[in-house]
């Protein structure tokens, strides 16, 4: 499945601790939101490394066209 993620992160930089909101990010071949949300978590890790701080979870949805997909049995793109 995959998932819409809004979210906002903590990261410690040269200039102090900065808090980043309004980001967005689309996670795939997840099995569930709790997975789609840790993996963003990893893989913020190993972007910022020692900088990241923390992540909170705005918001997290499941693509709408799945969903569409699975109602109607059909193979829906954008």
């Amino acid at each position: 499945m995959t998932f819409y993620i809004e979210y906002a992160m903590v990261l410690r930089t040269n200039r102090g601790i900065e808090y980043i909101d309004g980001k967005s990010i689309r996670v795939k071949n997840q099995v569930n939101e709790l997975g789609a949300k840790i993996g963003l978590n990893d893989y913020l890790k190993r972007k910022y490394k020692e900088a990241f701080v923390r992540l909170e979870i705005k918001s997290c949805k499941r693509d709408p066209m799945e969903e569409l997909n699975e109602l109607f049995g059909m193979n829906f793109k954008l």
